[in-house]
């Protein structure tokens, strides 16, 4: 029959699918529907089946079938347009550019379909994102060819289809294999972990686990001995969300029948809405309304049948839905902690620690090796293989790590010996790729054994640091070139300070003074003429100005600092500071010549300024000793007081803490100038804290 057809008609059956329902073909396969009309109605009848097949695929194929003009504008789309985007064949035609959301990916729509028009070649395929008529967003792939009449380009055909859903789930996808990814590790960390340290890895675990999953509380609770208590015994609480563990110790089972009934099956509890538990879970939804719980999911732990206690997650701030993928794997979880907590593994419990490892060795992202004390690699997986730039291992393993696998200023001897000695070891290295280039990494490794204590290999990890080192080098350039404009602000600042109080001084001081003698003659000329008491006022208000002047003067920049040094600026600070707040103070100096760059004079004093306005407005202290001496090239300047004193472990010396931004200002100018900031402190033992910083070098030191 094709042989019969007409040569446009027979081009457009050549590749057609022999039956509706298999894969839709691409668009160059399918024939513009107009000229496919119009040469149906030159067709002899017996030709009407192979038409409806055509007209039965352009209407079901999946996705949308268009034609595009040689400019561009759509002049026919096929009716599933408004299935899959909202829109009506007449609307998408006419408005269709004003449906393109923002997207970025959409720059490159126009530019598609100029091409193809021009070249006449069809391109690859590629996405477009647009807004459905019910306002969400639609992601379209689009595949598009020029079509010929006369052999000349007449235009385009193309398919759309919508993959919104694909990339959703491709999206999920990505989250749940990083969240095995997590588990894989979180599983591997308890491996080796001796039993010691379980409540500190369960800790961490639970705080990896709830800051990945989002949520505000994480924690485990475990049956007594005779299942009719609940102990919380490990939570972990995200910043801001108050703990709950010492108000759950020794929950009656019978207090919560709901929700134990359902632990005890064994069974997964999941509310997404705390609000919408049923009536006869009231008890367990008032106590979770007290501690502002919105949802929850809990999931049973088991050890050799019975359920032992239960992990959960609560999420305060928010609801939160939990995918169904996602809950699956927390039992894995839960069979983690299970047997962690039981100090003990059955088979089956190692056969799935082997498993887990192979599965983290041939897919996780660090790399993992196996290399004899003399630098054979027995083992080494997939990531290794490729950070170290090889194509297999088979390359790899012809390769003597102790040879030729790291940098010379790697210290592989002391690595060495700290496995041998303490039987593990990590630090950070530098490792040589096949091409000489340098891969920073961090090693982790330790020392396996036979049953004679003779080492048979080093079992290690490697992860990349090298972009992290970068980075870091890159910090702490800029974090120097800001310590450096920090302190050259500083000294620019107490320089103008300087400049105004020596103006307030040598100027406006003297003209007030000058001013007030002028008064003083004339009052007796005034009081002749009864002017004296108004005379009086204005000289008492001369006075109050020259006193302000002068307290100005002082604040701005101490003269006592510059004409009489440091000491003698810090004993005047004292003195005052301490009058003012009724404090007294003690002033030790060993009175050595202590030589200091002015940037450094003017910085120790604003420190201890800063330090003094501390003690009188928080530290409630009765007392302040200071201390000034010289200890080899540097001078030593101590502040202690007996006040209440402060936490070391709570105080933020960061520059985002407001409260311990002047701190973090002394510390890291007094680091700038090669100095030191050391603060000693206990609550209810005063605050003892020590400035540091370098002497002026003389010029016979400089020329040694």
């Amino acid at each position: 029959m094709s042989s019969d057809l007409p040569p446009r008609i027979r081009r457009g059956r050549k590749n057609q699918a022999p039956a509706a329902g298999t894969a839709a073909k691409t668009p160059d396969e399918i024939i513009p529907h107009q000229q496919a009309e119009r040469a149906l109605r030159e067709l002899p009848a017996k030709y009407a089946d192979w038409a409806e097949e055509q007209s039965f695929l352009l209407e079901n194929i999946c996705g949308f079938v268009y034609r595009r003009d040689t400019k561009g504008i759509f002049y026919h789309v096929s009716p599933a347009v408004e299935q899959i985007t909202g829109y009506t064949a007449a609307e998408w035609c006419e408005h269709y550019s004003t449906y393109l959301t923002d997207n970025p990916v959409n720059k490159h729509v126009r530019k598609a379909t100029q091409k193809a028009l021009k070249t006449g070649v069809k391109m690859p395929p590629f996405t477009a994102e647009i807004y459905h008529k019910n306002g969400s967003r639609v992601t379209l792939e689009v595949n598009e060819r020029p079509f010929f009449l006369d052999h000349k380009v007449a235009g385009i055909i193309g398919i759309a289809r919508d993959v919104t859903e694909r990339l959703r789930a491709e999206r999920t996808l990505k989250q749940l294999v990083l969240f095995e990814k997590l588990i894989t590790s979180i599983s591997t960390s308890f491996i080796n972990l001796p039993s010691e340290e379980i409540p500190q890895g369960i800790n961490r675990a639970l705080r990896e686990i709830g800051e990945f999953a989002g949520v505000d509380r994480s924690y485990i609770f475990l049956l007594s001995e005779d299942k009719t208590l609940l102990h919380n015994t490990h939570e972990w609480c995200a910043p801001g969300i108050k703990p709950e563990i010492d108000h759950m110790q020794g929950l009656a089972r019978q207090s919560i029948p709901w929700f134990a009934e359902r632990i005890l099956k064994p069974e997964i509890v999941y509310v997404p809405r705390v609000k919408d538990l049923p009536e006869e879970a009231k008890t367990e939804k008032a106590i979770l309304q007290r501690q502002n719980v919105q949802s929850f999911i809990c999931v049973p732990m088991m050890l050799a049948g019975p359920a032992i206690g239960f992990v959960g997650f609560d999420s305060v701030r928010c609801e939160k839905t939990w995918p169904r993928e996602i809950i699956s794997l927390l039992t894995i979880v839960s069979k983690i902690f299970s047997d962690a907590l039981a100090r003990k593994q059955t088979e089956e419990a190692l056969r799935k620690s082997e498993e887990r490892f192979r599965d983290v060795f041939e897919n996780s992202l660090v790399g993992i090796y196996q290399t004899t004390p003399d630098g054979r690699i027995l083992m080494a997986n997939p990531a290794l293989v490729r950070m170290l730039g090889y194509s297999c291992f088979a390359d790899l393993a012809q390769r003597n790590l102790e040879e030729e696998g790291f940098e010379p200023e790697y210290p592989r001897i002391q690595f060495k010996r700290q496995l041998e000695q303490r039987g593990q070891a990590i630090l950070e290295a530098a490792w040589v790729r096949r091409d000489g280039s340098t891969l920073f990494v961090r090693e982790c490794a330790k020392v396996i054994r036979d049953n004679n204590g003779n080492i048979l290999y080093y079992l290690g990890t490697v992860e990349d640091i090298t972009e992290r080192r970068q980075a870091q080098k890159k910090i702490e350039a800029y974090q120097q070139q800001l310590r450096s404009l920090a302190s050259q602000l500083s000294l620019t600042e107490e320089r103008q300070r300087r400049r105004l109080a020596t103006d307030l001084h040598d100027h406006i001081g003297q003209l007030l003074a000058v001013s007030q003698i002028k008064l003083g003659s004339l009052r007796e000329i005034a009081m002749q003429a009864g002017w004296s008491k108004r005379l009086d006022e204005v000289r008492d208000l001369l006075e109050q100005t020259i006193q302000y002047t002068r307290s100005l003067t002082f604040e701005l920049s101490p003269p006592v600092l510059y004409e009489l040094g440091l000491e003698a600026a810090i004993e005047w600070l004292l003195e005052n500071t301490c009058k003012q707040h009724g404090i007294s103070y003690e002033l030790d100096s060993d009175d050595k010549p202590k030589p200091l760059d002015e940037d450094v004079q003017a910085l120790l004093f604003q420190a201890v300024r800063e330090l003094l306005v501390n003690v009188a407005k928080h530290a409630r202290a009765r007392k302040v000793k200071s201390s000034i001496r010289k200890k080899n090239c540097n001078i030593q300047i101590t502040i202690e007081d007996d006040g209440i004193g402060l936490d070391p472990a709570q105080l933020d010396l960061s520059p985002q803490s407001i409260s311990g931004f002047g701190l973090f200002n002394i510390r890291e100018r007094l680091d700038h100038l090669g100095g030191q900031f050391k603060l000693d402190s206990r609550a209810g033992q005063g605050t003892r804290i020590i400035l540091t910083a370098p002497l002026k070098k003389s010029p016979n030191s400089s020329s040694r």
